[in-house]
């Protein structure tokens, strides 16, 4: 009996340190936020993809542009910097178990994350697991958690002089009675605390506008269809899958990057949108590259005025034009009548474009 009681006590002190580090050290969660916000009955259409996604579509102008089955598109953004694409097939069942009033997802493809091995980022915000139902935590388990190492699989954090740096600002800000409460105006709060509102602005829905370039530089990166990772491709599927079972209409994109990128032979992007295209296709869902779009629909600028750093996430402005360019192709019956065939032609378009 003795030795019964000082295990449980041992264990019952892991978990309440485990969670006091975790309680310090993870990254305050705006994922929590929005979540709640996707599940509102209002809600129809729910945006994913990585960081180009919660710069690249205006929830407030989608909802001026497009409808959805007669009712207003009333959009939300779950899209998250490094969010794995199989997180985000987690977020959309989780959602859509809790409301099945959603009919349209809106999927940002972001080509650098289908590459290389598959990532888990603990104490990041960048995982669905803590959202889960008890079924689906238990098959995301199996699938991911099993697969990571033994810190990754079992504590949500990770410490190094970064995160420790962070915990006086992680306290204060998930102590804030809004936080607590999971109200939006907390997000703001968040991407303060994070260092995200630097070259940011948050307007709501999960959707920031870029306003200051960060002067961040890219290497690019080769895209080969054969290293296309085996369990980001699983979660394309499934979330193509799930919303074929469900009635939810499909539509893939990638967001516009800048000209350098585009041009630059080593980046390789004819294979990037032949890959997706085709992916797309196989799947029977709409996709629009905003690469391969006629500059009658999406004129550019100067590199530096359209982006706030050369991996390509949206300034204000731009943003606003990709929405109006994405609105006009969602309601065109041949919207492929706005895109480039090749990527020949759309190079060219873009040739007088001024690199800075």
């Amino acid at each position: 009996m003795q030795t019964f009681k000082r295990i449980a006590i041992f264990l019952l002190a892991l978990i309440t340190v485990t969670y006091a580090f975790e309680f310090m050290i993870a990254q305050p969660s705006t994922l929590k936020i929005l979540i709640k916000e996707a599940e509102l009955e209002e809600v129809n259409t729910v945006i994913l993809g990585e960081s180009h996604a919660e710069t690249g579509l205006n929830p407030y102008a989608l909802g001026k542009g497009i409808t959805v089955k007669g009712q207003k598109c009333e959009a939300v953004s779950l899209a998250h910097r490094i969010l794995p694409v199989v997180d985000q097939y987690y977020l959309l069942k989780r959602v859509t178990d809790n409301n099945p009033n959603i009919k349209q997802v809106f999927f940002e493809i972001d080509p650098t994350y289908w590459q290389g091995k598959s990532m888990y980022y603990p104490g990041k915000d960048a995982s669905a697991f803590p959202f889960c139902s008890i079924p689906d935590k238990m098959d995301y388990f199996k699938n991911i958690l099993i697969k990571q190492n033994y810190n990754s699989a079992f504590f949500n954090y990770y410490i190094d002089k970064t995160s420790l740096f962070y915990v006086p600002q992680n306290i204060i800000c998930k102590l804030d009675p809004d936080y607590i409460e999971g109200n939006e105006k907390a997000i703001k709060k968040i991407y303060k605390t994070n260092g995200v509102s630097f070259n940011y602005k948050y307007v709501g829905k999960g959707y920031r506008q870029g306003v200051k370039r960060s002067g961040k530089k890219r290497l690019p990166k080769g895209f080969k269809a054969g290293a296309v990772n085996g369990q980001t491709l699983n979660g394309f599927d499934r979330i193509a899958d799930l919303c074929r079972k469900r009635d939810i209409n499909l539509v893939c994109f990638i967001s516009a990057i800048p000209v350098e990128r585009i041009r630059d032979k080593d980046e390789n992007y004819s294979a990037i949108h032949n890959y997706f295209d085709k992916l797309c296709k196989s799947k029977g869902v709409d996709f629009y590259d905003f690469n391969y779009i006629k500059t009658d629909y999406l004129k550019r600028s100067t590199d530096y005025k359209d982006f706030t750093d050369c991996d390509g996430h949206l300034m204000a402005n731009f943003s606003k034009k990709q929405t109006a360019a994405f609105i006009k192709a969602y309601n065109s019956k041949n919207y492929s009548d706005m895109f480039y065939k090749n990527y020949n032609d759309a190079v060219s378009a873009v040739k007088g474009v001024k690199l800075k």
